[in-house]
């Protein structure tokens, strides 16, 4: 049996990430009489493979009735659609947490990577300069 969606909502946009894992984005919730339907800037993201929902960062506006695409960078597009009270398209991207762990770390990765070419250079030129004046 599936894990139901947390968040029930009408109209979001739905994607399969390049990690596997499937996307709901934005939507309507009825809030009440009052308030009738709410935009949403909530994003929450299923794992296949636990089965599981997990909340991640919500989009920067509130949408509904748009689309979704996955790019093959990894970054995942929200575009146009309905805001709240404008009527307007927006485009913007997203990360899970799992996608911005992974740029971090190769970012990392990079910069850990000039530093030993530096001081593997630095070293074999002192290395060097010893050994003239040894």
């Amino acid at each position: 049996m599936l894990t139901p969606v947390p968040t029930s909502r009408l109209g979001p946009a739905l994607v399969q990430g390049k990690d596997g894992a499937i996307y709901a984005i934005g939507g309507q919730a009825f809030a009440g009489i009052g308030p009738g339907w709410q935009y949403l800037n909530t994003v929450e993201a299923y794992n296949p493979g636990t089965n599981t929902w997990e909340t991640i960062t919500p989009t920067p506006t509130a949408h509904s009735q748009h689309a979704a695409v996955s790019g093959q960078d990894g970054r995942i597009f929200a575009i146009s659609g309905y805001l709240f009270r404008t009527g307007s398209m927006e485009a913007f991207h997203l990360f899970s947490t799992f996608l911005f762990l992974l740029y971090y770390l190769r970012y990392l990765y990079k910069v850990c990577i000039k530093i030993y070419k530096y001081l593997h250079s630095f070293f074999n030129y002192t290395t060097y300069l010893l050994c003239l004046l040894w």
